[in-house]
């Protein structure tokens, strides 16, 4: 890979990892904020419950005052009735009384009902300031986080700053407006190719670029998505082999077997090649292990062109043996001895 593509790829992720970077410390003064506006909800009902058991206090202080002015009344009353000299007079002072003494009990329990209200809305703000402290705490400590993950950041931030500004710096003015010009549009901006793909759009790349993006300088982009493309070398070596694996499979497969009777007479060995292109099958006697003959069918796989001539037969196994090279001479002895072992031809038919 050249050095300019390494230096974009380099680039691009300092740049992207600037621009998350900033998001994040630009969203922790909203988190703050979040857990601010919570906390201040706990407080505002913590001050609301104070209100509310302010407020019930007055009104129970306002019916003992009631009781002492009704109490004053009475005593004055009881006063009054030693002076009376009718027993008119008498009657209504006592009526009096009794109006007042009623008017008292009704105080009276209406304080008994404030009390029971005083220890419901003093339990809610004892359990409103105990939230109030807890949250405080949490709030304080998840403050403290974001004090520190915000000093972090801005110090990570300096120096990708640096670090970007000095890759800018190595790339020439025309690279630059390229690379602007594709990072406001792409996230990322560059993008590996490999198995003939952009593996950011996942579209094919055509072969000969795919190839070229090894062996020249240039900086090439995706035709599709726009975004520039390199190809690691040792990928793209990886990517060879297996396409040379493929292949060698793709030619290599054969099959030896053994038919006592035939079309091409008793005793023979066929092998059959199959390739991309064509199905070949190759008959040598299995007694002097002299070559037959030679079958091709062309676009065909081995199953459609012969297995109704070797389905019958016995399947061999044998090691790393190409029929071609046996065409001129014959299968060597060693093949043919190995051949006949497993094909449980007697020796002396064979000789």
């Amino acid at each position: 890979m050249n050095e300019t593509l390494q230096t974009l790829i380099t680039l691009d992720a300092a740049s992207r990892e600037i621009a998350r970077l900033s998001a994040e410390v630009a969203e922790l003064p909203k988190r703050a904020a979040t857990v601010e506006k919570k906390l201040a909800s706990t407080q505002a009902r913590v001050t609301a419950a104070q209100e509310a058991l302010k407020k019930e206090e007055a009104v129970r202080r306002g019916f003992e005052s009631d009781i002492k002015d009704h109490n004053l009344k009475i005593s004055k009353l009881r006063d009054q009735s030693l002076a009376v000299k009718t027993n008119e007079q008498y009657r209504a002072m006592m009526h009096e009384i009794e109006f007042e003494e009623k008017a008292i009990a009704g105080c009276e329990e209406k304080i008994l009902v404030s009390l029971e209200a005083t220890d419901k809305l003093a339990s809610a703000l004892k359990s409103a300031e105990a939230e109030l402290k807890t949250e405080a705490v949490e709030v304080e400590k998840e403050k403290s986080h974001m004090r520190a993950v915000t000093a972090e950041d801005e110090k990570k931030l300096a120096q990708l700053k640096t670090e970007r500004d000095a890759d800018r710096a190595k790339l020439s003015e025309s690279i630059l407006i390229l690379y602007d010009r594709i990072a406001t549009k792409r996230v990322p901006a560059i993008a590996e190719a490999y198995e003939q793909k952009c593996s950011a759009c996942h579209v094919l790349i055509r072969p000969q670029e795919f190839n070229e993006l090894i062996e020249t300088k240039e900086v090439k982009t995706c035709g599709s998505c726009g975004r520039i493309l390199y190809r690691e070398q040792t990928r793209a070596s990886e990517e060879v082999a297996a396409e040379v694996s493929r292949a060698a499979l793709r030619v290599n497969h054969q099959a030896w077997y053994y038919l006592a009777e035939s079309s091409w007479g008793n005793n023979v060995f066929v092998v059959t090649v199959e390739s991309k292109s064509a199905a070949t099958l190759h008959v040598f006697d299995a007694l002097t292990g002299k070559h037959r003959e030679k079958v091709v069918q062309k676009k065909q796989t081995v199953r459609e062109a012969f297995y109704t001539l070797v389905h019958h037969g016995t399947h061999l196994h044998i090691g790393n043996v190409h029929p071609e090279e046996h065409v001129a001479g014959g299968l060597g002895s060693e093949v043919l001895e190995e051949l006949q072992l497993q094909a449980q031809i007697a020796p002396e038919i064979s000789r």
